[in-house]
């Protein structure tokens, strides 16, 4: 699946016998990026929150278990999310 900002993989590991994505992202400098304030400010709290995790996984004994909870997390999350815009009417 390719998108503006890269290509979406679908790859499979035979090891632990399961599915997953990669995403390949475009070359910066073959899109039309205007660096203003606003993305300013997201690169630094995306910065910031990256440098939170970083941190967390060091005090963290198995760091892939984590990323797992993580992603079921952020999965559970959005299916909220979705639920409630359906409800409210907003799709």
């Amino acid at each position: 699946m390719r998108t503006v900002s890269g290509t979406f993989y679908r790859s499979f590991d035979e090891d632990q016998n399961r599915g997953y994505w990669i995403f390949l992202p475009t070359e910066l400098n073959l899109l039309d990026i205007r660096i203003d304030q606003d993305i300013t400010d997201l690169l630094v709290q995306a910065h910031r929150a990256l440098g939170i995790l970083q941190g967390m996984t060091k005090y963290i004994s198995n760091v892939e278990d984590f990323l797992e909870m993580m992603i079921a997390l952020m999965h559970i999350t959005h299916a909220g999310l979705t639920i409630l815009q359906c409800i409210i009417g907003i799709y």
